[in-house]
């Protein structure tokens, strides 16, 4: 499953999805975005790599940390807003 596909079409279709953005390396990194979505935010990969856990990150070093590390594990890496509740994953 493509996480950033899927949001993609969860908000053509007017379904809530948090704010995100992604990158292809930490040069492609937008604090700017970053800093209007709010902290904290929420350093995931567009696929589900069983050795990767997201990772919160509350400042924008943690967020490059967090982006170069995702990179060896996937080509994109997604940065979302953060979202109090239930993160809720399917693994087949």
């Amino acid at each position: 499953m493509d996480k950033n596909y899927t949001k993609t079409i969860a908000r053509q279709n007017k379904l809530l999805t948090a704010d995100w953005t992604s990158v292809k390396s930490v040069e492609e990194i937008d604090y700017d975005l970053i800093d209007q979505m709010g902290y904290p935010v929420f350093i995931n990969l567009t696929q589900v790599v069983l050795v990767w856990q997201p990772s919160s990150s509350r400042r924008e070093k943690d967020v490059e940390n967090a982006v170069r590390e995702g990179l060896k594990y996937d080509e994109i890496v997604l940065i979302e807003k953060y979202v109090k509740g239930v993160n809720i994953r399917r693994l087949y």
